[in-house]
C-alpha cells in the first residue's frame, strides 16, 4: 500500500541515502529541512508516516506534534543519546538514526 512519508531532516546525505533506498518501496518521500517548512508542509498535506530528527534547525521535533494529524504515525530518530532517552522519557517512539533505512523498509517495502 502506498504511503506517503515526511522526512524532517536537515542532514542533506542521510535524507539522500534515504531517498536513494526508497525508490525500491510503494512509497513518496518529501523533505522538510526545519520545524517552519515541517509546519508548513504539515499544514497543506497529509502523510502517513512522519520520519522527524530530534533536532533540526529552528528546535526539537517534538514540537511537531500538534501539527501532526492524529492519523499519522510519527518516529522521531536521533543519534545524540541525550535526545533518544529524553524522547523515550517523554513517552514517545525513538529509534537510532542508523536503524531509519530498516524502519522505512519495513513500513513501505
Amino acid at each position: 500500500m502506498y504511503k506517503k512519508v515526511l522526512i524532517v531532516d536537515d542532514d542533506a546525505s542521510f535524507v539522500f541515502l534515504l531517498m536513494n533506498k526508497a525508490v525500491n518501496y510503494d512509497c513518496g518521500i518529501s523533505l522538510a529541512e526545519s520545524i517552519g517548512r515541517a509546519k508548513v508542509m504539515l499544514k497543506n498535506n497529509h502523510y502517513d508516516i512522519v520520519v522527524a530528527n530530534s533536532r533540526v534547525p529552528g528546535g526539537f521535533s517534538y514540537t511537531l506534534k500538534d501539527d501532526i494529524d492524529s492519523n499519522t504515525q510519527i518516529l522521531f530518530m536521533s543519534s545524540m543519546k541525550s535526545d533518544y532517552e529524553k524522547l523515550h522519557e517523554m513517552g514517545e517512539n525513538c529509534i537510532k538514526k542508523n536503524e531509519v533505512y530498516q524502519k522505512i523498509e519495513a513500513i513501505c517495502g
